[in-house]
This record gives structure tokens, sequence and C-alpha cells, in this order.
């Protein structure tokens, strides 16, 4: 687990944790002032992590969510600046949040994605939605997560995933097979649900997205080289949309 201390810019760390084996080691650990996430962990173990926001532990102050804003309008595109900002827990479970989240629902289903965050939608909150038709016999039924935890385990894995954020860019991403998630749904009751396939992933996806990091930030210098034009053209494009 990371260790509870002042930190100024982001910083890469080798920290001990307890794998099925023993003592392992994460060889990666992006840290945040507001919070981490474990991006690769020594392939030689088989190591289990939890990953909570450094918010919710209390270890920094943050400000007390009491209201959803007006329903968004479009799903934010790269490198609008809520993309990169860890989400703020919510803590009023009403009539707006089930807004907000029927609204998620439309845009999902409208860009054709499989899961879709709040801060995905200019919403800085921590909750994302989830849809999976693979296996669904009639209409998928979306699945909502807020606040949620993820208890990771057993070997990385190599998956192509996209983003409804960063249209026409896909990579490969190293990811733990086993999740576990611990959440509340809009009635405010927590549940939990374990999976160790394509859901596990999209949780991880989506859990990315309320810590504030993007496929972008997982990219290897060979991805970062193939969609150095659609990166730059999306950057003119903000640029161009921030100033009109």
């Amino acid at each position: 687990m990371v260790e509870s201390r002042t930190i100024s810019s982001l910083e890469r760390l080798k920290v001990p944790a307890i794998g099925r084996g023993g003592q392992c080691t994460a060889e990666s650990i992006l840290v945040r002032p507001e919070g981490f996430l474990v991006l690769r962990i020594d392939p030689g173990t088989r190591c289990r992590w939890i990953l909570r926001s450094r918010i919710h532990r209390g270890s920094l102050p943050f400000r007390t969510v009491n209201s959803i804003p007006e329903q968004p309008e479009k799903i934010v595109l790269y490198p609008d600046p809520v993309l990169a900002r860890p989400a703020e827990p919510v803590e009023v479970f009403d009539e707006g949040l089930q807004a907000l989240v029927e609204r998620m629902i439309e845009l999902m289903r409208d860009a054709q994605g499989a899961g879709l965050a709040a801060p995905q939608v200019g919403v800085s909150r921590r909750l994302f939605i989830v849809e999976d038709d693979s296996e669904a016999e009639g209409p998928p039924i979306p699945s909502v997560f807020i606040n949620p935890e993820l208890e990771l385990g057993g070997d990385l894995v190599p998956f192509e995933e996209g983003c409804l954020s960063i249209p026409d860019v896909r990579i490969t991403v190293r990811r733990p097979e086993a999740v576990r998630i611990k959440a509340f749904d809009l009635q405010g009751q927590a549940f939990e649900l374990e999976d160790a396939g394509f859901l596990a992933r999209v949780w991880q996806h989506e859990f990315d997205h309320l810590e504030g990091v993007l496929i972008t930030d997982r990219m290897n210098p060979r991805d970062r080289l193939a969609n150095r034009k659609t990166l730059k053209e999306m950057r003119l494009d903000f640029e161009e949309d921030s100033e009109r």
C-alpha cells in the first residue's frame, strides 16, 4: 500500500505488497497529489491490490458534494481538464443523481460504448455505468457503480482498449484479470460483484477515469508515436473550441 505522505508531483515508486506467494513488488506506481493507481505489477508474482482513492481514506481534504450540476449535453473529449482530475465522492443520492445516470446511459448507448464515467460527461463525481450485452438474450440492463473500490488479483492480461473520450485511438493495456468491486447503487445500498473477464477490464478502465487517468497515460513510446497526429489534432480542436 502506498504510504501516506505529502506528494508534490507525479512520481514512480517501488513498494511492497502482499501476494499469494508472500512479498511482491509493484514496479510502477503512478502517484498523484490527489490519489494513486497501480500501473504495473511484477509479472513474476501474483499480487492482490486494493485500489481506492486517497480522497476516500481522508488523507486529503475534499469538498462535500451536495448536488449534481445541470445535465450534460455530450461526451467530453481529450484533453479537457476534467478528464485529468480525480473525481469527488457522491454523498447525496437524489433525483439529480438519477437524472444524471439516465443521461449517461443515453450518451453511452448513442456512442455504442460498454461503459461511461461521470468525468467523461464533464461531471467530476465518483460514479460510472457499465452495460454488457455480449450474453444478454433481451435488452441489456446497465449497472451503476457509485463511489467504487476495486480489489485486483490474478495475472496481468493484455487486451486492446479504446475510449469514448479519445475516439479513433486504441492501445493494448495490461490489467489484472480478476476484480472484486465494492460500490453503492442509486438507492445508496452497498453491493459487491466479482469478474475475471470482460467486465473486470471495463470496471478497471472506468475506475481509471475516476482517478483522472486516461489510456494516454498508459501508452508506451510506440503507442505515443503511432497516435501522435491524432492526439495533436484533438488538442488543437480543444484549443479552438475554448477560444470561441
